[in-house]
Parts: structure tokens; C-alpha cells; sequence
């Protein structure tokens, strides 16, 4: 008896070791591939029998550059050394491989040294292009406010494992996104709120609550942020004796003050128009005075070089 259960015992070990070793031989063995050629740079993956082309492009911009991932495209083998799909052909036969496209041109390719290599590379670009969806997302639903896509260019320097593998890659990079996302979603309605009910009530709200109010809004520069700006620029419009008094209130932040209306001619007027002599109507159109006068110099300026140039050529 204790022998048979001693057999049993063994078969199940055996049973298991069996199974594990099926698991591990179906465990993925994975390599990169690139195009020889720079100007038309491409990542072929190899997962098995799997092959998975990213085609790659650069962006741009005065905070950065960066990989791009134009196209993805997933082939399937026709023959032993033969991969294909509507966009490209992959040739692994003896002789060389290459990476055919679309217009029958044969791109020369070799192997990456390290999957972390080409990780590092596409990890990057996903992480950019997480980027400007997120200000895509954010500035579409408050119109006030400005997500810069070039905070991923600035982000991605202090982000860990860069060649971390690419799937888990993208999972961790979803979740850190979607984190920001809704944190700032979650602030910018607030803002919105306050912003709406403001403007709803421009014309009777009393002093006392539109001060507290605008107290709670970011008072920034519009390019990043409007909501400030806004509610100076609708409530002068309705109740311009108000402005003045902004004015004094948020001293410190009067350029922003004077930039919310000075672009519009006729509320300008209307505020000249406004009774009283306040220091602060004072000091708003002295500052607006030398305003135009700079801006009337620059003009002239650009205008005397011009013709100077007209004349010499």
C-alpha cells in the first residue's frame, strides 16, 4: 500500500513537471528588428510567429523631439520564411532579411542588440502621443483652460524604466495619464462652476460675492488659463464701474486686468465714460496711453525699416 502511494505520488510529480514545462515552452520568445535605412526607419517585432511592424517618424517641437510611432501593422506568415500583410512583406529566407512596403521598395534590416533597446525607443513615443491626447482631451472640455501637450516632452526625463517592456509599458503609462487626467478634470470643474455662475449673474451679483468668487479662480496668463480674464472682460462689460474696483483688489495682477480689455475699443470707451476719478482709472489709461504709444512706435519702426529696404534694393 505504501508503495502504491508512493508511485502515485511520482506520477503527480511527474504530472506537474510535464505541464510546467509545456507552460514554459509557450512562453513568447521575443527580438527586435530595424531598417538599415534612417530616413525611413522602422521596428519589426518577433514574437513567435507573430511579427508586428512599427513604422517611425519624429516630432518636433521648440520643447523637444521625439520617436513617433506613424503606423502599426501586423503580418502573418504565408510560407516558412515568408511574413506578410496589405502594407509590407518580411523575408527571413537565407541571404539577408528585408522588409518589403507597399511600393515594392526592399528595406535592409538587422537584428537590435537588446529588446530594452528598442523598447526604450517606442515606450518614448507611445509616452508622447499619451501626451497629446491628454491636452486633446482636456482642452476640448474646458475651452478656458490649456493643457500643453509639451509637458510629456518634460515628463518623460524623470520617468523610470524607459525600456521596460512595451506592453507593460503602455498598461503603467494608462493608469499615470488617466491619473492626471482626472485629477485635473476634477480641479478644472470647479473652476468652470464658478466661472458659469459668474457670467450667469454678471449683472446683479453683488460686489462682495463676485470678489470671493474670482478669489478662487487661477488669475494666469490666458494662454494657459482664461477663466480669470473672462470674468474681468463679460462683468466690465455690464457693470463697468466695477472694473476699477477689480482693479484695486488685484493690483498685483493688473496685467492681466488691463490685457482682458484693452483689445476691445468700445469697452475701452465705456470705461472712460464710466463716472469718477479714481486712482485706479488714473493708472488704468496712463497705462494704456503708453501702450499704444509703444505700440505705435513699433509700428513706425517696422514701417521706416521696410521702406529703408525698398529703397536700398
Amino acid at each position: 500500500m505504501a508503495r502504491l502511494s508512493a508511485l502515485i505520488s511520482t506520477a503527480i510529480l511527474l504530472s506537474s513537471s510535464l505541464i510546467c514545462l509545456r507552460v514554459f515552452s509557450q512562453t513568447p520568445s521575443r527580438c527586435f528588428y530595424k531598417t538599415v535605412k534612417k530616413n525611413k526607419q522602422h521596428y519589426i517585432e518577433c514574437i513567435n510567429n507573430m511579427i508586428k511592424v512599427y513604422k517611425m517618424g519624429v516630432y518636433v517641437d521648440k520643447a523637444g523631439t521625439g520617436p513617433a510611432v506613424i503606423f502599426i501593422d501586423t503580418l502573418y506568415p504565408t510560407s516558412d520564411h515568408v511574413f506578410k500583410s496589405r502594407q509590407y512583406l518580411l523575408d527571413t529566407s537565407v541571404g539577408g532579411y528585408f522588409l518589403q512596403t507597399g511600393k515594392n521598395e526592399k528595406l535592409p534590416i538587422k537584428k537590435v542588440a537588446t529588446t530594452g533597446e528598442a523598447d526604450s525607443i517606442l515606450n518614448h513615443a507611445y509616452f508622447l502621443k499619451s501626451y497629446f491626447a491628454l491636452s486633446h482631451s482636456l482642452n476640448s472640455c474646458f475651452p478656458l483652460y490649456h493643457y500643453t501637450f509639451r509637458n510629456g516632452y518634460v515628463a518623460w526625463n524623470s520617468v523610470p524604466g524607459k525600456n521596460q517592456d512595451h506592453y507593460a509599458f503602455i498598461s503603467r503609462t494608462d493608469k499615470a495619464v488617466k491619473n492626471i487626467e482626472d485629477s485635473t478634470a476634477r480641479e478644472q470643474t470647479r473652476f468652470s462652476n464658478t466661472t458659469n455662475f459668474i457670467l450667469r449673474n454678471a449683472e446683479t451679483i453683488p460686489y462682495t460675492i463676485l470678489i470671493d468668487s474670482l478669489k478662487t479662480l487661477p488669475a494666469e496668463y490666458p494662454s494657459s488659463s482664461r477663466y480669470f480674464s473672462e470674468v474681468v472682460y463679460q462683468v466690465a462689460l455690464v457693470q463697468p464701474h466695477y472694473f476699477f474696483n477689480i482693479l484695486q483688489d488685484f493690483y498685483a495682477k493688473k496685467e492681466l486686468m488691463f490685457a482682458a480689455v484693452a483689445y476691445d475699443k468700445k469697452l475701452v470707451r465705456l470705461l472712460r465714460q464710466t463716472p469718477g476719478t479714481s486712482t485706479m482709472k488714473k493708472a488704468f489709461f496712463k497705462e494704456y496711453r503708453q501702450d499704444k504709444l509703444a505700440t505705435y512706435k513699433v509700428i513706425g519702426l517696422y514701417t521706416a525699416i521696410t521702406i529703408g529696404l525698398i529703397l536700398l534694393l
